[in-house]
């Protein structure tokens, strides 16, 4: 549609492990991809009905396109290692590319920590909801899964870049007083991460990240700090 004309691209990355060519199904990418690709995963899943048109594939309609990296995961986990190293902490990255279970990201998350430590990673954690009628997000999931781990100081933030952690809320803080008004108001980590109601919970004791929309996604992001 836009060749001959010169196309300037300013990719912000979304998928974690920086792959610019996936983003928005990069319509200014040349995809390698084929429509036999595309049936293949049909098939595998049993789904009928669609009709799959094949994308340019001529490298000459590309020759004009230029493709500008803006931002990414990788970019803001560069920002969050500079200022924790600047305050003094030792850093431990654990990846931009997480798509552990929450349980999982949770025990690689408190691997790395020790005196003085930040440890940071960022992905899209696979979370399964199998209730319906609770409101939250992965992030909070996250910190909920976490905040029985969490010693005196330490704190954990997982928190979604665009501001929208499946609610109006980013993410959540998990620590020692986030457990103790949990405490005192007899509220359960264990059953409200059983049904899922995370925003609740946070509402309550007050671990909420509210930013706003951030209008610029590179994915979710976790931070364990320890004193």
């Amino acid at each position: 549609m836009l060749y001959p004309a010169t196309v300037i691209g300013l990719i912000f990355c979304d998928i974690p492990g920086d792959r610019y060519e996936d983003v928005a199904s990069a319509p200014t990418y040349l995809d390698k991809s084929t429509v036999a690709d595309a049936q293949q995963i049909l098939d595998r899943y049993h789904l009928s009905g669609y009709t799959l048109k094949e994308t340019p594939k001529d490298p000459h309609l590309f020759e004009r396109v230029n493709n500008v990296p803006v931002v990414s995961n990788t970019s803001a986990l560069a920002a969050m290692e500079q200022a924790a190293a600047a305050a003094g902490y030792r850093v431990v990255n654990i990846g931009s590319d997480i798509y552990d279970s929450p349980e999982k990201l949770v025990e690689r998350l408190f691997a790395g920590v020790g005196p003085k430590t930040a440890v940071i990673g960022a992905g899209e954690p696979s979370l399964t909801v199998t209730t319906k009628g609770s409101k939250g997000g992965r992030c909070q999931y996250v910190a909920l899964r976490a905040l029985g781990r969490v010693a005196d100081g330490e704190v954990l933030v997982a928190f979604a870049s665009d501001g929208i952690d499946n609610t109006e809320a980013a993410g959540a803080i998990a620590d020692t007083e986030i457990r103790s008004r949990a405490q005192e108001q007899k509220l359960s980590a264990e059953e409200r991460l059983a049904d899922y109601d995370t925003y609740g919970f946070f509402e309550k004791t007050g671990g909420l990240i509210l930013t706003g929309v951030t209008d610029s996604n590179v994915s979710d992001l976790f931070l364990l700090l320890r004193s």
